[in-house]
């Protein structure tokens, strides 16, 4: 029977679209508090290289032996619900849209986003051989 969880890995919608390809979400859970802490740090805004590293305090709703579910209601507008899987070592997420408030009904277009923690390695891997004929083409176009 675990007292601490912890989970790495980056987040991508079920779409197979990553959120941000160049960052990495660190989940770490603590039974004694009910508390996780959710780490995020990104390397790239797409437009230039930017470090940053967001942090979040969140309270597990229910721990078992077999899944911690965390509520996590920190952002305007939405609110999520995050699932660790411990057997299946799976982390799910469901974020839904607050559209009883003005200011959030045109930011977010999607009522409902469903997310899963991938692979960072995997993730990494894909993107890099994605922007390699891409870069192969700009370092030809030098010498023509």
């Amino acid at each position: 029977k675990a007292d601490y969880v912890g989970v790495v890995g980056t987040w991508a919608l079920e779409n197979d679209e990553i959120a941000n390809p160049i960052s990495t979400t660190t989940i770490n859970c603590f039974k004694q508090s009910m508390e996780c802490t959710e780490a995020t740090s990104t390397m790239f805004d797409g437009l230039r290289i930017l470090p940053e590293v967001q942090l979040q305090y969140l309270k597990i709703a229910t721990w078992t032996n077999a899944s911690i579910r965390v509520h996590d209601t920190t952002t305007l507008c939405a609110s999520s619900v995050i699932e660790i899987d411990i057997a299946m070592k799976s982390v799910k997420s469901l974020s839904t849209r607050n559209s009883a408030k003005p200011e959030c009904r045109e930011l977010l277009s999607n009522p409902e986003a469903r997310a899963y923690l991938a692979d960072g390695f995997a993730v990494a891997k894909s993107e890099r051989q994605k922007r390699q004929p891409r870069l192969l083409k700009a370092f030809a176009a030098l010498f023509e």
